[in-house]
């Protein structure tokens, strides 16, 4: 059973940042964030752990101006979940 982990629009975009930006260098980095942008790196890559993005996320990415940092975190959303999907919760 996969493992879900719920992101919210500021992990989304260290996310997209990390692994969205060409010829990202977190050695170079000097906004202060690469700690946080290197750790959601394997969130994305673990196999059996997904992000969930909640549906807030998607509301607040159209608000960001159009460009490359909007689509980067809308092909993100679409592609970790689609619009009906929900994680399965245990009782």
């Amino acid at each position: 059973m996969p493992i879900y982990a719920a992101v919210d629009s500021n992990a989304l975009t260290y996310l997209v940042n990390a692994i969205g930006v060409e010829g990202y260098d977190p050695a170079r980095d000097t906004s202060g964030l690469a700690d946080e942008r290197i750790a959601m790196s394997p969130l994305f890559m673990y196999r059996d752990c997904r992000l969930w993005v909640p549906p807030i996320v998607r509301t607040e990415t159209a608000h960001i101006p159009p460009g490359g940092l909007r689509d980067a975190q809308n092909r993100m959303t679409w592609y970790q979940h689609m619009p009906w999907f929900r994680p399965q919760t245990t009782r």
